[in-house]
């Protein structure tokens, strides 16, 4: 064999390595990393104890998957005091005063979801412990 043939076999050959390890990598790549989506689960409805329980203390819910309480307004009372009629609210102290930690057992840091209040479809401009209804307020606790 002359040795340009064979300088000819050798760089073939060593394309042919180069190639197949550059598709075993690529592969192992592909077939290695974890798979970033997840199942999608059905929506679930809310409960007949949880309508029941919003029905009964006059809170009214707008929204199927218990991410938002909406009620009225009542002269003279804030709009945490409204809120409190319910049983299955829980509240915490910070230095900045009382806040809602949890409606209905969804709590606050879910998700990184927090309880927030609006008044009249405006978010508020004080706590809900110092906001004094009227009849005319809408309140809404919105889960974001």
């Amino acid at each position: 064999m002359d040795k340009q043939t064979d300088t000819y076999k050798k760089s073939t050959t060593a394309t042919y390595v180069v190639i197949t390890a550059l598709v075993l990598i690529i592969g192992w790549f592909f077939v290695s990393r974890p798979n970033d989506t997840e199942p999608i689960s059905e929506p679930t409805s809310p409960s007949v104890a949880d309508i029941n329980t919003i029905e009964k203390t006059g809170i009214e819910n707008t929204d199927q998957s218990m991410d938002t309480i909406t009620y009225s307004g009542e002269e003279g009372k804030t709009a945490l005091e409204l809120l409190k009629l319910k049983d299955d609210v829980v509240t915490k102290d910070s230095s900045f005063g009382e806040y809602v930690d949890s409606i209905n057992g969804i709590a606050g840091g879910t998700d990184n979801k927090y309880w927030l209040f609006y008044v009249n479809d405006k978010p508020a401009t004080m706590g809900a412990a110092d906001y004094i209804t009227s009849s005319s307020d809408i309140i809404e606790w919105r889960f974001e």
